[in-house]
């Protein structure tokens, strides 16, 4: 292949990279979108990402599946148990949280 040819698929490429970052789509959805295969894809992203630093994939950290939960009563005695209404507020306060 020539030079000129390939140069202009690495342009290409690199366009589809830049087009799918700037979207708020998934690479499926957006190689699903635009007729192309999400294992190409895939492969030029990786190529291309050490000479175009712009599309070198962001670092993310992992999400965590646990939500942060705080009592505001307090227990004087490991023998005091909140009363059983404490349960039923706290359930619904934790559902609360989760959406």
């Amino acid at each position: 292949m020539a030079k000129s040819q390939q140069r202009q698929r690495e342009e290409i490429w690199a366009s589809h990279i830049l087009n799918w970052k700037k979207s708020s789509v998934q690479i499926r959805a957006y190689c699903r979108e635009k007729g192309i295969s999400h294992n190409s894809f895939y492969y030029w992203r990786k190529r291309l990402g050490s000479r175009f630093p712009v599309i070198q994939r962001e670092k993310t950290l992992p999400i965590s599946p646990f939500v942060p939960v705080s009592i505001n009563r307090e227990v004087n005695s490991a023998s005091e148990l909140p009363d059983s209404k404490w349960l039923g507020e706290f359930a619904a306060a934790l559902i609360r949280g989760l959406r």
